[in-house]
């Protein structure tokens, strides 16, 4: 998870492709994707291209949050949840 944080995003894909769970959660609760809004790190459209996608609640709560940071939003539109 931290590997995400910290911007890089060639040991995300490294992880990834060992078989890293992208869905895990840290103490707080929070996954990789989300450690990596806050810098709007690369990382975390290595974790959209692979699948992540937030909840619901969770994208609307972090628009909301980020409302005026386009590149935050940006990896905020990647990882929008599918369509019922």
């Amino acid at each position: 998870m931290l590997a995400a944080a910290e911007c890089d995003p060639a040991p995300v894909r490294r992880l990834l492709a060992a078989g890293a769970d992208m869905w895990a959660t840290n103490l707080l609760g929070l996954t990789p994707f989300e450690l990596t809004l806050s810098n709007a790190s690369p990382a975390g459209l290595v974790l959209t291209d692979a699948g992540f996608r937030l909840s619901e609640d969770a994208f609307q709560r972090y628009r909301e949050i980020y409302h005026d940071e386009p590149e935050v939003l940006a990896h905020l539109d990647a990882a929008r949840p599918e369509a019922p």
